[in-house]
């Protein structure tokens, strides 16, 4: 049985936008690491920010807490970090559990 490690509670309003918003997320998630890679911290800066402000949209709590970590590590040009950061990101989309609520 796969342990659930993330959880986060969605307003039920955005239920149907939710899996193209992910599967939009995870797309994200990918170029951030390419550009990290090719050490494109512009990039890097501007994807997070984008990731930052969309993810308040819709409460998604881990999603805002790691992109602003992006940023920052970003800002510094720290390779490692920003690598370290995008496993666990890849780890929450792996093990991600929404309940929706009503708000």
């Amino acid at each position: 049985m796969n342990k659930v490690k993330y959880v986060e509670y969605i307003d039920r309003e955005f239920k149907t936008l939710i899996p193209g918003y992910l599967e939009a997320k995870e797309e994200e998630c990918k170029e951030i690491m390419r550009a990290v890679e090719s050490e494109n911290f512009d990039k890097v800066i501007y994807l997070s920010d984008r990731l930052y402000y969309s993810s308040a949209s819709y409460a998604f709590t881990f999603i805002e807490k790691i992109s602003a970590e992006m940023k920052y590590w970003g800002t510094l040009g720290e390779v490692s970090e920003l690598k370290r950061l995008l496993w666990k990101y890849k780890d929450y989309f792996d093990n991600l559990e929404i309940i929706y609520v009503d708000k």
